[in-house]
């Protein structure tokens, strides 16, 4: 079925820079010369105050516009290839009368009386850099993809014509020999029968689950070095035994930082305008490789494909990359001056930055013009009180529809039923037995499923003992490991291969990567001041090829060392504390405590789902449900959970914490001291006094944060200034105005249900008052535009 396309009456904001001109491709119809590519397709005019404006669309910028979008068009939504190039052509002359209009408009209220020569005199220094930053960005990526393509293409022709294919004649052997393939779990390898005196042929790698391959070894203890097959002759029948090392899959990595965008397009400050693209300075960052930061490293450099460059005697590989982003540059000018017909490259650079320019004007057209828009208390009431009815006749007799209300449309949840005020999230960090351990559990299950109480004892032994693999903070899976010459060291994994000098496999570890005074593995995540800013630190990295540190760590407290849940709660403490020494606020509070505990659920956590979009609530966590309501998490892990959502949000302790509960050490009956109360331990084994044997059966100890209490007076910001009684009761079973609803870095940033409103009503106003103003617009000049039927068939003529 083919979806119905809905032409909005406001113009909608999209000044884009079409792909299709970076680079030559196949097009669905041929470019034309530049006469014929350079008709007008459309002349738009815009009558004003300030007098008569022009201007054209040409039929290389509907030819580019074609190219981009006729498929999803024809094919999409059913349209003809005529009515595609009409629709085209008609939005780009009414974005060329919005651009027309808004040069007048916003000329008009910044006070002035005539129109500027250029739309630049109506822009902040801080907008006019960003459009040279947009159309540099733009005009990279494209670059990149240029160099990416070349590479590939030369590697792809200098396999084909020089690689060594294997010889597959037959030989004839007379005096035969064995080779055989001890491959020791892995997959079966064939033997294979040669000449006497002859060498073998290298075999494919074979595969076993969770180890990497090592090679070939004659001896089966591994002594020596690895068999060579091209270069040892074969005199007997000998047996190759397979090396493996276990191989410990990369959790996911962190999420990248991401930078704060100051950018301020309304600012008043002068701002050094960036280099343009093709500008001397410009080609200059692309190739200075003496800089870690430079354009050249990041983007070309450390980028994969350079892995396919094959370089010649004489040259490095700097050299030949080099080359490559000159050739790239040389084709991209090239294509840019065909495709939009001018006969300089600043030209056309000067083209994509007008078309950012205009994007940024009509931007700040649209702000200039919300400016007005107002928001009532009377409005905000209604809107709160059409939301609480519409909850309410949601919520009626539906446990399922509030559950889902809670994960999906939380900031819309005014209303919260008696009998569910309990829900909360959890973050959960996850510390689990590995197989050989559950194998001895679940032998122990099927000789006495009876016997329960030494299964949790030997079940709480074992987690007493567990250490951890901590995931390397600086993990890139890009990262590669380079020799002192810049060349790259091959690895078969870069955690278990001696040949890597970072690692502690060879000895003699380089700690170039690690911390300035080397890991500390007492507290690895650290939430502290650093230039009088909080931020969370790590105290312990290795190179970036790296998925894990070095060592593992104790789970628990054990020989000096501080254990990972102790860590935990060191680094959750160091929150609560800021807050209560006034450094930081409560909500900023609540928000590094989510921070704080998800970075370690990324680093520790053996529960994929911790750090899962598709599980995690937007970073919430897990939502538990109240006492009374059923449940689908462990029945250990939904008690202490539901401890933690009571004693409200943040809590991530259940009740006082002392430092013996971290060791491990067992009590007299068994137990951890600190199960249910720093953390819980739990498995899916035993439930309702009897063990149950199983494959997927999973035991551990969790750690949790309790990351938002749905229900609790505690949230109520402690702003003073933000308004609290004049939305919502908490006895009418109603959010009141001034309930948190938002967690945030900035306090200014965080959001209270009377904020959230105000926003979304505001927003809406704004929209509304700019597409009026435009819808009016194009009404009253929609005979300015005059189209040229004529050329625009000839963009579709030839496809019928």
């Amino acid at each position: 079925m083919k979806k119905k396309l809905i032409v909005a009456t406001a113009l909608v904001l999209v000044l884009a820079m079409s792909v299709t001109l970076f680079v030559g491709c196949d097009e669905i119809f041929k470019k034309n010369d530049k006469r014929d590519a350079q008709q007008v397709v459309a002349s738009v005019t815009y009558n004003g105050e300030f007098g008569k404006q022009t201007e054209n669309v040409y039929k290389f910028e509907l030819a580019s516009s074609f190219n981009s979008y006729a498929y999803y068009y024809v094919n999409y939504y059913g349209m003809t290839y005529e009515a595609t190039a009409n629709y085209l052509a008609q939005s780009l002359a009414q974005q060329k009368l919005l651009v027309l209009f808004a040069k007048e408009k916003v000329a008009k209220l910044e006070g002035k009386n005539s129109l500027p020569a250029n739309i630049t005199e109506l822009l902040s220094a801080a907008e006019r850099n960003k459009a040279i930053e947009d159309t540099n960005k733009s005009l990279l990526d494209s670059l990149v993809s240029t160099v990416e393509s070349l590479i590939t293409e030369d590697n792809a022709n200098t396999t084909n014509s020089d690689a060594t294919k294997k010889d597959t004649t037959e030989t004839k052997v007379t005096d035969p020999v064995y080779v055989r393939f001890e491959s020791n779990g892995g997959s079966t390898v064939e033997k294979q029968k040669i000449q006497k005196g002859s060498v073998a042929t290298e075999p494919d790698d074979p595969t076993k689950s969770g180890y990497t391959f090592y090679g070939w070894y004659a001896d089966e203890n591994f002594t020596g070095k690895e068999f060579d097959f091209e270069k040892t002759t074969v005199s007997e029948t000998i047996t190759l035994y397979a090396k493996w090392v276990e191989y410990v899959s990369p959790r996911t990595a962190l999420p990248e930082v991401e930078e704060e965008d100051d950018y301020d397009p309304d600012s008043t400050e002068d701002v050094k305008l960036a280099d343009k693209f093709f500008s001397a300075e410009y080609k200059a960052q692309l190739l200075d490789d003496t800089k870690e930061d430079s354009l050249f490293t990041t983007e070309f450099l450390e980028a994969d494909f350079v892995d396919n460059i094959v370089v010649d005697d004489g040259k490095t590989l700097v050299s030949v990359l080099k080359d490559y982003i000159n050739e790239g540059l040389s084709e991209m000018e090239t294509n840019l001056k065909n495709n939009l017909y001018k006969d300089n490259v600043e030209d056309c650079y000067n083209y994509y930055l007008d078309s950012q320019h205009q994007s940024l004007l009509v931007a700040r057209l649209k702000r200039m013009v919300g400016n007005s828009a107002q928001v009532t208390e009377q409005e905000i009431k209604e809107e709160f009180e059409a939301q609480v009815a519409k909850n309410k006749e949601t919520f009626a007799g539906s446990d399922s529809s509030y559950e889902s209300a809670l994960t999906s449309t939380l900031n819309k949840t005014y209303y919260h039923p008696q009998a569910d005020q309990g829900y909360g999230f959890v973050i959960n960090i996850l510390f689990k037995l590995d197989s050989e351990s559950m194998n001895t559990l679940n032998a122990m299950a099927k000789n006495d499923p009876t016997n329960v109480e030494a299964i949790l004892l030997t079940r709480n032994r074992l987690i007493a003992d567990m250490t951890a693999y901590v995931s390397n903070p600086k993990y890139d899976s890009t990262a590669v490991v380079e020799d002192a010459d810049g060349k790259k060291i091959e690895l078969r994994d870069p955690m278990t291969d001696a040949k890597n000098p970072y690692n502690n496999v060879g000895g003699n570890q380089d700690t170039t990567y690690q911390v300035e005074g080397g890991n500390n593995y007492n507290q690895i995540v650290e939430f502290k001041k650093v230039d009088d800013a909080y931020q969370i630190v790590y105290n312990a990295t290795e190179h970036p090829a790296m998925a894990y540190l070095s060592n593992k760590v104790s789970v628990f407290d054990k020989d000096g060392q501080i254990g990972l849940i102790h860590q935990i709660h060191n680094s959750l403490n160091q929150v609560k504390a800021a807050v209560e020494a006034k450094e930081i606020t409560k909500e900023e509070g609540v928000y590094w405590l989510r921070e704080v505990a998800t970075t370690w659920a990324y680093l520790v956590s053996d529960d994929p789902g911790a750090t899962s979009s598709d599980s995690n609530n937007n970073g919430l966590g897990y939502l538990v449900s109240p006492e009374g309501k059923d449940s689908s998490f462990l029945a250990d892990f939904t008690d202490y959970a539901r401890s933690l959502i009571t004693a409200g949000t943040g809590s991530f302790a259940n009740g006082d914490v002392t430092n013996d509960m971290f060791n491990g050490t067992l009590t007299a009956d068994g137990q951890f001291a600190g199960d249910k109360k720093a953390f819980v331990v739990a498995d899916s084994l035993v439930s309702d006094g009897k063990a149950s044997a199983s494959d997927s059966a999973y035991a551990g100890v969790f750690v949790l944060l309790n990351s938002y209490t749905v229900w609790d007076a505690d949230n109520v910001s402690s702003d003073t200034e933000k308004k609290g009684d004049v939305l919502g009761s908490m006895s009418e079973n109603t959010l009141p105005s001034n309930y948190v609803m938002t967690f945030a870095k900035k306090s200014s940033d965080v959001k209270t249900l009377y904020d959230v409103i105000y926003d979304t009503i505001l927003e809406a106003k704004k929209n509304d008052l700019y597409n009026s103003e435009v819808n009016t617009m194009v009404a009253s000049q929609k005979d300015g535009i005059e189209y040229f039927d004529k050329v625009i068939k000839q963009l579709y003529k030839d496809l019928t």
